[in-house]
């Protein structure tokens, strides 16, 4: 008899839990999007974004979750003030990025050139300038 219960137990969640499930099935990457880009965002408003070095400049391509280029191929300057981010150091945090902001695994900030002034000084004041 046990055996019956926990069969129907594990058929019931098998068939009930996915669709009880706390979190939202995420959007999937439309077609446009390149592989190694990252998902920035959640099942509400994502948007994907891939970074990369080229002439002398960090720049970024973001795509809204439809596959739209947001942002195509704009340069992004380091927060610090620093040299641009070479390719294999262009790890991006998806928890923290957004799409003007990019914060990178290496600490690391790279922020959109045209927003650059207003985004500094948001990150200077919620860092107190220790950033």
């Amino acid at each position: 008899m046990w055996k019956r219960v926990g069969g129907l137990c594990l058929f019931l969640s098998a068939v009930l839990l996915p669709s009880c499930s706390p979190w939202p099935e995420l959007p999937p990457r439309p077609a446009n999007v390149p592989l190694d880009a990252v998902r920035l965002g959640g099942a509400k408003a994502s948007w994907w974004v891939k970074c990369g070095y080229k002439s002398g400049v960090n720049v970024c391509t973001v795509f809204n979750s439809g596959g739209q280029v947001l942002e195509d191929n704009s340069v992004y300057r380091p927060y610090d003030g620093g040299p641009p981010v070479p390719d294999q150091e262009l790890r991006i945090d998806p928890k923290r990025s957004m799409i003007q902001v990019i914060y990178l695994e290496n600490g690391r900030i790279l922020i959109l050139a045209r927003a650059f002034g207003s985004q500094k000084s948001a990150i200077d004041a919620q860092w107190g300038g220790r950033h």
